[in-house]
């Protein structure tokens, strides 16, 4: 599972929408979705402001930062 999807599920786990985890997260709504939909690549800021919205830690894994 692609971290993206992990980001997805979590957020659908702890029941945010899309405009609720962009404002949870402090990130366009549009950029957002556009990432969602994998039109748009997402910075590594955006994506811990995403983790931390929804109570996740990133983690490095095979020597690859995220």
């Amino acid at each position: 599972m692609s971290w993206r999807e992990q980001i997805r599920a979590a957020a659908e786990e702890a029941g945010f929408g899309l405009r609720q985890l962009a404002r949870r997260a402090e990130i366009d709504h549009g950029q957002l979705s556009r990432y969602f939909a994998g039109k748009q690549d997402i910075a590594g800021e955006s994506v811990r402001k995403i983790a931390s919205a929804l109570g996740l830690r990133l983690s490095k894994k095979s020597g690859k930062n995220l």
